[in-house]
């Protein structure tokens, strides 16, 4: 009985998961834990131990190392965690609540939030991304600083996308480091300035003032993208459910969630900030440093090993 093609591994981890939540309830399993990762993952001793202690999240993210084989060059894998820190970054600089990590292989998960959510959803791929946009609407993640998890790198084509098919995608280009392109800096810092303006909304009291006020202090190109989002109805929705400030932009952050905020920046990069590659993010972006671990060796969301930083640099000198 074959799991279906578009099933995949949404379906798998679903199974796993469900039967887990069952012997929680059951009493079996006394742990409010369930943990979900891969074969390509090498973990510590203390793995479990380390959600033994949290309270009040909704999941948490492993802290996590990706390693090359030895049969390669290490330079694919390097950049694409590099893309995956950079866009943490870029959501931690913007403000926004969904700055985290969607790696399923790294991933632990409150049972009751969980069921929450009811469980993960049956894709084929970006079934970590779409159970943490849901779990993050019912709790906090936590980013663990420790242990740290080692994912191996690998190319595959049993996934429309994700780490096998980054891989082998930059593997096969002639010269990734000009080759392969990163999100513009640009888009965060107007992805910023939205959300800072959703705090003085609930302030002006209905959807006519805010939407004036939208347009008057934004970019037309993400005025444009908020349009395509449908931010009249949400906003609209958020007066009518709201009652305090703080209610209407945790309101306002459900409806804006990971998913619209990916499509804004996908929206700002087609019609305004192309993307570009490794050389001109170094001289444009100022929290790039951070994405490669030189101001945030506290944070696990944001660091990347040192061999890669040494990687990056030799190539980049070339």
């Amino acid at each position: 009985k074959r799991i279906p093609d578009k099933q995949g591994v949404g379906l798998a981890r679903k199974i796993g998961c469900d039967i887990a939540c069952q012997l929680i309830h059951q009493g079996i399993v006394t742990s409010k834990w369930v943990h979900t990762s891969d074969a390509d993952v090498s973990w510590p001793d203390d793995y479990f131990n380390a959600t033994s202690q949290l309270e009040n999240f909704a999941a948490a993210n492993y802290s996590f190392t990706h390693m090359q084989r030895q049969a390669t060059n290490g330079l694919p894998i390097a950049l694409y965690e590099l893309s995956l820190r950079y866009y943490v970054a870029g959501l931690n600089h913007a403000g926004s609540p969904y700055c985290y990590h969607t790696i399923g292989s790294t991933l632990a998960i409150n049972a009751s939030n969980y069921a929450m959510v009811r469980g993960f959803p049956k894709r084929s791929a970006g079934e970590d991304f779409h159970i943490l946009n849901k779990l993050r609407k019912t709790g906090a993640i936590a980013s663990l600083t420790a242990p740290r998890l080692t994912v191996y790198d690998r190319e595959s084509n049993r996934a429309p996308f994700g780490t096998g098919p980054a891989v082998a995608k930059i593997g096969a280009m002639p010269n990734p480091i000009d080759e392969y392109d990163f999100y513009h800096p640009e888009c965060f810092e107007l992805l910023k300035t939205w959300l800072d303006l959703t705090h003085r909304l609930f302030a002006l009291g209905n959807t006519a003032a805010a939407l004036a006020t939208i347009t008057a202090e934004l970019d037309p190109i993400v005025v444009k993208g908020l349009e395509a989002a449908k931010i009249e109805q949400l906003i609209n929705h958020c007066f009518k459910q709201a009652k305090t400030n703080s209610g209407f932009v945790k309101q306002l952050q459900d409806g804006f969630d990971a998913l619209t905020t990916l499509r804004l920046i996908h929206f700002l990069r087609d019609h305004k900030h192309p993307s570009i590659n490794v050389r001109k993010l170094c001289t444009q972006s100022s929290w790039f440093r951070m994405a490669i671990g030189n101001d945030n060796k506290q944070n696990p969301q944001l660091d990347i090993n040192q061999k890669s930083i040494t990687l990056f640099n030799q190539r980049l000198a070339r």
